[in-house]
């Protein structure tokens, strides 16, 4: 699909002499003029955003995690996404999940998560640990702003603490023991004071609740998204979040992860003891903040 990429915002830090983690939101527009993942051309004109997670060195990527708004693509060119991910999943081979990922062991609440110093850096930690682990949505009023925007996928944007909180309880209706893993935390600041953070994470835990993902099925799921963040005074004014929401709007026998985990089939019937899922693994790390202290 022809595109034009431009990079619209980015997030940048020296993790190490020689190495820098860098993060790219990108807005890019085409035609799909030519066949492509999602089928054959239709003619129509797209937009969508984008975001890698990048590690340099010596002026060269050596590492690039990238999460894009298939979705918000898949509904602009007037396909069913359904039936899209039906087709995508025909070829794609069945693999075991062994153990399950959730943030409570039974009555135990999830561990707290206390900021090690007021870096913009561990606020998200325990931003994200507070109100994704341990279900305070309220917390959400201490981090953003009154009037703080949150670009979310579908460009659909959230104003204030009660769409935020509203556009989280409806994620996580769907999944409402699902574990938040913060894979890295990027910060850097600007010349008026404020400061600009990516935290890359995965969202994963089993579909067993009532939310916007329609039926429980009790599947695993797993989603992994990138969030830009905006902070001034202490507080979030803005953030760009990305995930591929196309690969969730479907029944969960499947893994979500960076694009195409798909089911392996979808019954009408929506009966789907006997459904296979697929999983794609992960390289996964410790969290830490680079370049996040507040000097």
């Amino acid at each position: 699909m022809p595109a034009c990429p431009k990079i619209s915002g980015g997030v940048w830090s020296e993790d190490s002499p020689g190495v820098f983690l860098s993060s790219h939101r990108i807005l890019s527009t085409g035609t799909n003029l030519g066949d492509s993942n999602f089928g054959p051309a239709t003619g129509k004109k797209v937009y969508f955003r984008t975001i890698a997670d990048c590690a340099c060195a010596q002026n060269k990527i050596f590492e690039e995690w990238l999460v894009r708004d298939n979705l918000w693509i898949v509904k602009q060119l007037g396909l069913d996404p359904w039936e899209l991910a039906a087709k995508m999943a025909a070829d794609q081979p069945a693999k075991q999940i062994y153990g399950r990922d959730e943030c409570m062991e039974g009555q135990i609440i999830p561990e707290a998560y206390q900021a090690k110093d007021n870096s913009v850096g561990e606020q998200i930690l325990e931003l994200l640990n507070e109100v994704y682990n341990r279900k305070l949505i309220n917390r959400i009023c201490d981090f953003y702003t009154d009037n703080a925007v949150v670009h979310s996928i579908c460009n659909q944007d959230q104003i204030g603490h009660d769409e935020i909180q509203g556009a989280i309880v409806s994620l996580l209706s769907s999944f409402p023991n699902a574990r938040m893993i913060v894979d890295r935390v990027t910060c850097n600041d600007n010349a008026d004071g404020s400061w600009h953070v990516s935290a890359r994470w995965r969202l994963r835990g089993l579909h067993e609740g009532i939310g916007m993902y329609g039926i429980p099925t009790g599947k695993p799921v797993e989603i992994m998204g990138i969030t830009q963040y905006r902070f001034e005074n202490g507080k979030i004014v803005e953030a760009w979040e990305i995930y591929d929401g196309s690969l969730t709007t479907i029944p969960f026998p499947f893994i979500v992860t960076n694009m195409f985990a798909v089911p392996k089939s979808i019954p009408i019937s929506l009966e789907l003891n006997d459904k296979k899922f697929i999983v794609i693994s992960f390289l996964s790390h410790q969290a830490k903040c680079h370049n996040c202290r507040d000097e």
